[in-house]
């Protein structure tokens, strides 16, 4: 879902938002001495992708967490079926690397530009979802709380708002 988005490959125009993004904050800061707080800014931005590594293990396990969910939902037994579990996590590293980095700098571009989800864009996401699950909004918004879900769905509009940047930014 972050490669893509609204089918078109975006992969070039965050390749070179990376580098915007780099020399913004690398620069002149330790070639010609910058402000400590900027220093930290470029430290905490690579940081990001060093601690990559790590959270990539909690992005796998998410992974699998999902769709043993989704098989229990369907009313399968996840613990009965004929998956080699360690097998599919192995699989899942290399994706789940890709997305937890398209993640880390679509979370620095949103940092660096400024850019933030208003809670009008997350009632308008919650109240659409609860008219295609027809529900309400109050009920959903419960339920996603209690999930832990509703945090990852503020995170994820954020992030599709931050594509939608580099895509108009792109045409400029």
């Amino acid at each position: 879902w972050i490669i893509f988005h609204h089918g078109v490959l975006i992969l070039a125009v965050l390749l070179r938002t990376v580098f915007y993004v780099i020399a913004q904050l690398l620069g002149n800061i330790f070639m010609f001495g910058g402000a400590r707080s900027q220093q930290l800014a470029a430290i905490e931005f690579l940081s990001g992708f060093y601690s990559a590594i790590l959270v990539l293990s909690g992005e796998v396990s998410r992974r699998i967490d999902d769709l043993a969910n989704s098989m229990a939902m369907q009313g399968i037994e996840p613990s009965r079926a004929e998956i080699d579990w360690d097998a599919l996590r192995e699989r899942q590293k290399e994706s789940g690397a890709k997305s937890v980095q398209a993640t880390l700098l679509l979370d620095a571009i949103a940092r660096q530009e400024k850019i933030e989800l208003g809670q009008s864009a997350l009632e308008a996401a919650l109240y659409a979802e609860a008219e295609r699950r027809k529900t309400t909004m109050e009920l959903l918004r419960a339920k996603l709380a209690k999930d832990g879900r509703l945090e990852r769905l503020a995170e994820q509009l954020l992030r599709e708002k931050v594509l939608d940047f580099l895509l108009t930014s792109a045409d400029t």
